[in-house]
């Protein structure tokens, strides 16, 4: 069976005069048929087109609106149409400029404009490695409507994304929203809304239809679609990209899971199913296998093969396309960039300099303006010893005209600070050299000591303002990858409480695919996001007036360390199955009773008397809560409740005591009450 390529539809109202330059290709133009009709404004038969066809989803005619990227003479028309049509998202798939050329006016604002009679207000972005998330308040005549624009920023024209993983998990996101409707269109487009507009609707009615009918028909779907506009799905590589996208979707079972489900999922993965005869982890590390590539193709990376003297490992080398490349002529360093949970190139992923290539290490991070160097591997030998030390506080490099200079060396229970200054920029650089992970070994020696390393670069990274982080281990890959895969896990625990361990393997393999490519390895960052789950995925109920739900994932451990919360901490090993006696030692190791300093710290800065718990039993059944504090979301103290009227118990009371105290707080308000009467 064979798809024609090209205009099969009349689309004459669209090639008249009159409506040319509002055509932004004009030999893409909307179908008749199934062409969007605008009202038409003051009796102007003319303000009733727009370059936009409805398209059907999956048992559900006009899902859809394919349209181009608007020009400035067509945004207002935009948005008369997004409001027309009772629609809340809109997808974007094209840059605004691509290749030095426009492919779509901005037709958003950063704050308030009108357009037309619509008045559209940002109200929120959300930043992503691959996808930016706009929230917009939409209001015309007195109604109000909230619009979400989805903007996929990976996908070049005519091509497809590198990996299908960053789409899919674009999509998942669209899809989870509360507007995900078939009552209401989702606005797609691109540039000319044709290519990579139709891939997307493809792929997204497929999905529907699998979750429907546990199967898919991606040829007779595709059929339909074109006939409803020219070119939906415009190259062979995109109707392939369509399948590889939901072979990826459809091959497995869900991997993204809520935090409140996470340790069960944890415990399920680890314990051999007798029905199947299988490990799930096993298996699931076997699909991940499939999906993601484990070998760079050798065509892809001429750089570090030409230059194989720099390389600890020749099979473990940056691909082009990915390489950080150093400024002036000799321009090969292995070091590669891999995107994080929310920014792209999150991480610069190298190994230990050679001796040869020192010099190269230190004019890296002073180009990328890198202030956080972590070095995850023990050193044991002096020729891998790449920086200033005590003994010799500076090193001079001729040959690019560095200097490094060595200003301070803390050493802590399972790491070493070093802080470093480079006169020729001016820059101040933090090295957190980890204890306890040997080289060519895949995991650390416990999952706490990266936990640890993880809050204070976080710390530093906050204070320092710094862009990428050198991440780097011996052979720049297994610790490296290891790392970078939990950060990105941990960041995404904090934005969507969610844990989806196979998206961050996948997305940290796409630069570097020999990251985790061993079981024991894939575990670890399963291993400390339990761990990190349960200090940072806790839900506290609040009492000050009423009860409502707090969130404290975005806290990061600095905090709860610094603060003493030793609340959450009950609250989590009580949770944690008795089996689990390793994370709990861990987790009651570092949370302590507040000090007296710290209560009486807070019990000054609150205009409530109260008394810090230092222990509780079980059976005082109250409601507890913690203030959190500023609208930055720091937190900057707590206050423990036991009711909306702040009343304050130690937990050390028996039971007779406390009901001498209820009674004695009873009387006392009924006095006060008596004489608030006589006085009046």
């Amino acid at each position: 069976m064979s798809v024609f390529r090209g205009q099969l539809m009349k689309w004459d109202y669209g090639k008249q005069v009159q409506h040319k330059p509002k055509n932004r290709y004009g030999n893409l133009l909307p179908y008749d048929h199934s062409r969007v009709v605008l009202d038409i404004i003051d009796g102007d038969s003319n303000t009733d087109y727009i370059n936009a066809n409805f398209v059907d989803g999956y048992k559900c005619n006009n899902r859809y609106v394919a349209t181009q990227g608007p020009l400035p003479s067509t945004i207002n028309d935009m948005w008369r149409m997004i409001w027309q049509l009772d629609s809340h998202q809109i997808v974007m798939l094209t840059s605004l400029d691509e290749g030095g050329k426009n492919k779509c006016d901005k037709y958003w604002t950063e704050q308030v404009t009108t357009y037309g009679n619509i008045k559209l207000t940002l109200t929120k972005t959300e930043i992503f490695a691959d996808y930016i998330i706009r929230s917009f308040s939409a209001e015309k005549d007195g109604v109000v409507r909230e619009i979400v624009q989805y903007h996929f920023i990976s996908w070049p024209d005519h091509t497809v994304p590198m990996y299908s993983c960053s789409l899919l998990t674009f999509i998942r996101r669209m899809r989870s929203s509360v507007h995900y409707k078939p009552s209401q269109p989702i606005v797609v487009h691109c540039s000319a809304g044709v290519g990579r507009t139709g891939t997307f609707i493809l792929i997204d009615a497929m999905l529907e239809m699998a979750q429907n009918e546990k199967q898919i028909d991606v040829l007779k779907h595709f059929c339909v679609i074109r006939q409803q506009r020219i070119n939906l799905v415009e190259k062979l590589g995109q109707y392939v990209f369509v399948h590889q996208a939901l072979l990826e979707a459809l091959s497995h079972e869900p991997t993204s899971i809520a935090c409140n489900d996470f340790h069960n999922y944890f415990t399920k993965l680890i314990n051999y199913d007798n029905n199947n005869k299988s490990l799930p982890l096993l298996k699931q590390f076997q699909i991940l296998n499939k999906l993601s590539p484990q070998v760079m193709s050798p065509e892809l990376c001429q750089s570090a093969r030409a230059h194989p003297h720099l390389n600890r490992n020749q099979d473990i080398i940056p691909p082009d396309f990915a390489r950080v490349i150093l400024p002036g002529s000799d321009d090969y360093i292995n070091a590669v960039y891999i995107n994080g949970y929310k920014r792209r190139d999150a991480y610069i992923v190298t190994q230990v300099p050679l001796e040869s290539s020192r010099s190269h290490f230190w004019q890296m991070i002073a180009s990328t303006s890198t202030k956080t160097i972590v070095l995850l591997n023990d050193i044991k030998h002096d020729n891998q010893i790449y920086w200033p030390t005590m003994s010799n506080k500076q090193l001079d490099f001729s040959d690019n005209k560095q200097t490094v200079q060595l200003i301070s060396e803390e050493n802590h229970n399972n790491m070493t600070i070093r802080v470093f200054h480079l006169p020729q920029n001016d820059t101040t650089v933090k090295q957190f050299h980890l204890k306890g992970w040997p080289s060519m070994v895949n995991k650390p020696s416990s999952a706490q000591i990266v936990i640890d390393l993880m809050e204070m670069m976080e710390s530093w990274n906050l204070q320092s303002n710094a862009n990428s982080i050198v991440v780097q281990c011996f052979d720049g890959n297994q610790a490296s990858g290891v790392f970078c895969a939990t950060s990105f896990e941990c960041d995404r625990i904090k934005e969507e409480q969610e844990v989806d361990v196979f998206l961050a393997v996948q997305t940290v393999r796409t630069n570097r695919p020999q990251f985790i490519t061993d079981l024991k390895a894939s575990s670890t960052p399963i291993r400390v996001l339990v761990l990190y789950y349960y200090l940072l995925v806790i839900e506290v109920e609040l009492v000050r007036v009423g009860t409502i739900k707090v969130d404290v994932s975005h806290c990061s451990r600095e905090f709860f360390r610094k603060h003493r919360v030793w609340l959450v901490a009950y609250k989590i090993t009580k949770d944690i199955s008795s089996r689990d006696d390793d994370i709990k030692d861990s987790i009651r190791s570092w949370f302590k009773a507040p000090t007296p300093d710290i209560v009486n710290k807070y019990r000054k800065q609150m205009n409530t008397t109260t008394v810090i718990f230092d222990g509780l039993e079980p059976k005082f059944k109250y409601k507890l809560g913690i203030v959190l504090g500023n609208e930055q979301g720091d937190i900057d103290l707590y206050e423990i409740y036991l009711d909306k009227n702040v009343t304050s118990v130690d937990s050390k009371v028996s039971d007779l005591e406390l009901i001498l105290i209820i009674v004695l707080a009873i009387l006392l308000f009924i006095t006060f009450i008596l004489l608030g009467i006589l006085l009046y």
